[in-house]
């Protein structure tokens, strides 16, 4: 037996309702209830035939004479069974889902991290000597190290010009010329400590920014080498050519500033040029003092 309410459409709630209800009878045959068991079986809910061995405890339909004729037939699920069967596959899958989102997020950050850092460095670095470039010493010179190194005076700086090598260009090419930046910055290298830079400001003016206790002699010491290692010659295939170095060198004073230093060693490093002096110059800076401009008229060999 089935039984319904007819319920309109435009009715919200059933409470206190006068409604009618349609019933339907059906007498179900020995053939009609094996064929319901057929089509129940393995839903969790089973009619079954009366003395079905196989059959689970449940409720007994009666037909229309009040005895029974089949069973409602049920199983209950064991929880875990549950969760393990219905549950657990779906959590598997959303959190292989979670750990697949953080390994694209993970590796996409790294290579956006490493773009990041190779950018930066190619914007700093002098793409023909592999040098600082002058975005390089600004950045640098910006750091908490460095920093506290200029503001104690703790710093020297030496600036280095290649006497000749405007002729060799001229002479030989662009080629060769490039080949000679490439040498002196690798020999400035080798001349500096761990704790120095060198930077390539431009064409073949070079400076190395000396960080010590006791600037004046470190900054004397790494002068030394730089003399005994750009003065030797440097080969070009067929022949070899010796762009001898001029050297200006300012060493800071507490209370300096970094421009100062700066402008003084370039000034030293002129009148090394100017009176074509084999040895370094020395500038002494004054405190406090200021940027000093190039001198007008005066132009470098690009």
């Amino acid at each position: 037996i089935a039984a319904s309410w007819i319920t309109p459409d435009y009715l919200a709630r059933l409470e206190n309702q006068s409604l009618p209800i349609m019933l339907g009878v059906k007498l179900l045959t020995d053939d009609a209830l094996q064929s319901i068991a057929r089509l129940t079986k393995g839903t969790g809910y089973a009619i079954t035939p009366l003395g079905n061995p196989l059959a689970e405890p449940g409720i007994n339909l009666p037909g229309p004479d009040g005895k029974p004729v089949a069973r409602l037939v049920w199983s209950h699920q064991n929880v875990g069974t549950v969760l393990r069967g219905e549950v657990m596959p779906g959590l598997l899958l959303v959190c292989f889902g979670i750990f697949a989102i953080c390994v694209f997020a993970a590796r996409y950050f790294h290579l956006q991290s490493r773009a990041l850092e190779h950018a930066r460095v190619v914007a700093s670095t002098d793409k023909l000597t592999g040098l600082l470039n002058r975005s390089g010493l600004d950045e640098m010179l910006a750091s908490s190290s460095a920093r506290g190194r200029i503001q104690a005076g703790q710093f020297a700086v030496i600036y280095i010009d290649l006497n000749d090598f405007k002729a060799l260009n001229d002479a030989h090419g662009h080629e060769h010329g490039d080949h000679a930046l490439k040498v002196t910055a690798e020999r400035l290298k080798e001349a500096i400590r761990p704790q120095d830079r060198v930077v390539r400001l431009g064409g073949d003016e070079f400076i190395c920014v000396i960080f010590d206790n006791v600037p004046g002699a470190a900054a004397k010491a790494v002068c030394d080498r730089i003399l005994i290692a750009c003065n030797a010659p440097i080969g070009f295939g067929d022949f070899e050519k010796i762009l001898a170095p001029s050297i200006g060198v300012a060493v800071a004073r507490p209370g300096t500033d970094w421009q100062g230093v700066l402008s003084q060693a370039d000034q030293a490093m002129y009148e090394a040029k100017r009176d074509k002096r084999s040895t370094a110059v020395y500038a002494k800076v004054p405190d406090s003092a200021p940027a000093a401009p190039r001198r007008s008229g005066e132009t470098r060999a690009a």
